[in-house]
Protein backbone atom coordinates (compact mmCIF):
# COMPACT_ATOMS: atom_id res chain seq x y z
CA UNK A 1 0.00 0.00 0.00
CA UNK A 2 1.77 3.05 -0.67
CA UNK A 3 1.20 6.12 1.47
CA UNK A 4 1.55 10.37 0.70
CA UNK A 5 3.45 12.33 3.10
CA UNK A 6 4.29 16.06 3.06
CA UNK A 7 8.13 16.53 2.40
CA UNK A 8 10.38 16.42 5.32
CA UNK A 9 14.31 16.86 5.17
CA UNK A 10 14.89 13.65 6.44
CA UNK A 11 14.01 11.94 3.18
CA UNK A 12 16.83 14.32 0.95
CA UNK A 13 18.95 10.98 0.29
CA UNK A 14 16.12 9.68 -1.01
CA UNK A 15 14.38 11.98 -2.94
CA UNK A 16 18.11 12.38 -4.41
CA UNK A 17 18.67 8.18 -4.85
CA UNK A 18 15.18 8.40 -6.64
CA UNK A 19 16.35 11.60 -9.10
CA UNK A 20 19.33 9.66 -10.07
CA UNK A 21 17.86 6.56 -10.80
CA UNK A 22 15.40 8.26 -13.02
CA UNK A 23 18.16 10.25 -14.77
CA UNK A 24 20.12 7.20 -15.76
CA UNK A 25 17.09 6.15 -18.12
CA UNK A 26 17.97 9.14 -20.58
CA UNK A 27 20.89 9.67 -21.99
CA UNK A 28 20.37 13.53 -21.74
CA UNK A 29 20.36 14.88 -18.00
CA UNK A 30 16.92 15.46 -16.10
CA UNK A 31 17.71 18.34 -14.11
CA UNK A 32 20.12 21.11 -13.74
CA UNK A 33 21.98 22.32 -11.26
CA UNK A 34 21.14 25.99 -11.75
CA UNK A 35 17.55 25.25 -11.10
CA UNK A 36 17.63 25.07 -6.70
CA UNK A 37 13.40 25.65 -6.09
CA UNK A 38 11.75 25.57 -2.77
CA UNK A 39 7.84 24.33 -2.97
CA UNK A 40 5.16 25.58 -1.56
CA UNK A 41 4.04 22.13 -0.73
CA UNK A 42 6.00 18.65 -1.42
CA UNK A 43 4.57 15.48 -1.67
CA UNK A 44 6.68 12.43 -0.92
CA UNK A 45 4.88 8.73 -2.25
CA UNK A 46 6.40 5.91 -0.31
CA UNK A 47 5.50 2.11 -0.82
CA UNK A 48 6.49 0.67 2.40
CA UNK A 49 10.31 2.40 3.09
CA UNK A 50 10.68 3.04 -0.72
CA UNK A 51 10.72 6.30 -2.27
CA UNK A 52 8.70 5.73 -5.38
CA UNK A 53 7.20 9.30 -6.13
CA UNK A 54 7.52 12.96 -5.47
CA UNK A 55 5.68 15.90 -6.42
CA UNK A 56 5.87 19.79 -5.36
CA UNK A 57 3.80 22.90 -6.13
CA UNK A 58 5.10 26.28 -6.02
CA UNK A 59 2.75 30.16 -6.01
CA UNK A 60 3.26 32.23 -8.53
CA UNK A 61 1.58 35.91 -8.80
CA UNK A 62 -2.07 36.11 -10.05
CA UNK A 63 -3.73 32.85 -8.95
CA UNK A 64 -1.66 30.68 -10.83
CA UNK A 65 1.32 28.36 -9.49
CA UNK A 66 3.79 26.16 -11.25
CA UNK A 67 3.86 21.57 -10.97
CA UNK A 68 7.30 20.94 -9.86
CA UNK A 69 9.68 17.99 -9.02
CA UNK A 70 7.26 15.18 -10.14
CA UNK A 71 9.21 12.35 -10.19
CA UNK A 72 7.67 8.21 -10.23
CA UNK A 73 9.64 5.15 -10.16
CA UNK A 74 9.71 3.80 -13.10
CA UNK A 75 8.51 0.39 -11.36
CA UNK A 76 5.03 2.88 -9.91
CA UNK A 77 4.10 4.22 -13.33
CA UNK A 78 1.29 3.81 -15.61
CA UNK A 79 -2.40 3.46 -14.82
CA UNK A 80 -2.43 0.39 -13.35
CA UNK A 81 -0.26 1.73 -10.69
CA UNK A 82 -1.76 5.21 -10.63
CA UNK A 83 0.86 6.83 -8.54
CA UNK A 84 1.32 9.36 -10.73
CA UNK A 85 -2.34 10.29 -10.86
CA UNK A 86 -2.72 10.19 -7.39
CA UNK A 87 0.59 12.68 -7.31
CA UNK A 88 -0.91 14.99 -9.59
CA UNK A 89 -4.30 15.42 -8.05
CA UNK A 90 -2.96 15.74 -4.71
CA UNK A 91 -0.71 18.69 -6.04
CA UNK A 92 -3.79 19.94 -8.13
CA UNK A 93 -6.17 19.78 -5.38
CA UNK A 94 -4.07 21.70 -3.04
CA UNK A 95 -4.09 24.92 -5.78
CA UNK A 96 -7.96 24.90 -6.25
CA UNK A 97 -7.78 25.20 -2.00
CA UNK A 98 -5.46 28.01 -2.85
CA UNK A 99 -7.87 29.75 -5.09
CA UNK A 100 -4.98 29.07 -8.21
CA UNK A 101 -6.62 29.35 -11.89
CA UNK A 102 -4.19 28.13 -13.57
CA UNK A 103 -0.69 25.14 -13.41
CA UNK A 104 1.65 26.18 -15.29
CA UNK A 105 4.85 23.25 -15.74
CA UNK A 106 8.34 22.96 -17.85
CA UNK A 107 9.40 19.48 -19.07
CA UNK A 108 11.72 18.25 -21.74
CA UNK A 109 11.35 16.53 -24.96
CA UNK A 110 12.78 13.15 -23.96
CA UNK A 111 9.98 12.73 -21.33
CA UNK A 112 7.46 11.57 -24.38
CA UNK A 113 5.03 9.43 -21.48
CA UNK A 114 5.28 12.72 -19.26
CA UNK A 115 4.01 14.80 -22.00
CA UNK A 116 1.21 12.19 -22.93
CA UNK A 117 0.44 12.03 -18.97
CA UNK A 118 -0.12 15.69 -18.61
CA UNK A 119 -2.28 15.81 -21.86
CA UNK A 120 -4.45 12.94 -20.86
CA UNK A 121 -4.82 15.37 -17.64
CA UNK A 122 -6.34 18.14 -19.18
CA UNK A 123 -2.67 20.13 -19.65
CA UNK A 124 -2.71 22.67 -22.88
CA UNK A 125 1.24 22.77 -24.85
CA UNK A 126 1.89 26.36 -24.78
CA UNK A 127 4.79 28.39 -25.87
CA UNK A 128 7.49 29.94 -23.46
CA UNK A 129 6.07 33.56 -24.24
CA UNK A 130 2.62 32.38 -22.57
CA UNK A 131 4.00 31.56 -19.11
CA UNK A 132 4.13 33.71 -16.35
CA UNK A 133 6.23 36.38 -15.81
CA UNK A 134 7.36 34.83 -12.55
CA UNK A 135 7.68 31.42 -13.53
CA UNK A 136 11.39 30.15 -12.75
CA UNK A 137 12.52 28.36 -16.17
CA UNK A 138 14.44 25.43 -16.00
CA UNK A 139 17.28 25.64 -18.53
CA UNK A 140 16.61 22.12 -19.50
CA UNK A 141 13.09 22.79 -20.28
CA UNK A 142 11.87 23.15 -23.62
CA UNK A 143 8.27 22.17 -23.60
CA UNK A 144 5.50 23.95 -21.26
CA UNK A 145 2.06 23.11 -20.54
CA UNK A 146 -0.62 25.20 -18.52
CA UNK A 147 -3.66 23.45 -16.95
CA UNK A 148 -6.98 25.88 -16.14
CA UNK A 149 -8.47 24.96 -12.55
CA UNK A 150 -12.24 24.89 -11.69
CA UNK A 151 -12.35 27.00 -8.65
CA UNK A 152 -14.21 26.31 -5.31
CA UNK A 153 -16.84 27.37 -4.52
Amino acid sequence: MVRIIEYNKIHNDKINSLVNEIAAEFVEPISSSSKKTSTDEYWLAFDKDTLVGTVGVNSLSNNSAVLVKMFVKIDYRGEEKGISSILLQMALEWAMRQGVRNVFLGTMSQFKAAQKFYEKHGFERIEVNQLPSDFIKNPIDDIYYRKSLPQIE
